[in-house]
């Protein structure tokens, strides 16, 4: 899979602290499913196992898990292109369907959403410049 790992594109996703395991799994796995269906050229082909069994194809580029204080991924939001941001809010958080999800975000100034985490994806050197300083979520 070395073909899909890009070297200058860089991937990490940014937890406030404070946030549960479990909530930072949910957004962690969330988050990656996005990153996943909006750069399908991250994840090899399938392949067999020794017995033919097929198995899904999976990434082989890094996204590290790091914390963050609430107030600097809002900062981090604001990051602006090539750098690409996909955000998961306590509004989506609370939110039990995708159509509950939509009003509710309408409904919310940008300024004033509230980050539980956050993926920025883009150019290594820029992405690493906004987060090389914070610490893996542990």
């Amino acid at each position: 899979m070395s073909q899909q790992n890009s070297t200058d594109r860089k991937i990490v996703i940014v937890i406030a602290e404070g946030t549960t395991a479990a909530r930072a799994a949910n957004a962690s796995a969330l988050l990656a499913l996005t990153i996943g269906a909006r750069h399908r050229d991250l994840i090899g082909p399938d392949v067999p196992d020794a017995d033919g069994r097929m198995h899904a194809g999976i990434s082989d580029t890094p996204v590290p898990v790091l914390v963050a204080p609430a107030e600097r991924l809002a900062e981090l939001a604001q990051a602006q292109p090539p750098i690409e941001i996909i955000g998961f809010t306590k509004t989506a958080a609370g939110a039990h369907t995708y159509d509950k999800y939509t009003r509710a975000l309408a409904a919310v100034a940008s300024t004033d959403l509230d980050y539980l985490a956050v993926a920025l994806i883009g150019p290594r050197a820029q992405v690493t410049s906004l987060t090389g300083s914070l610490p893996l979520y542990r």
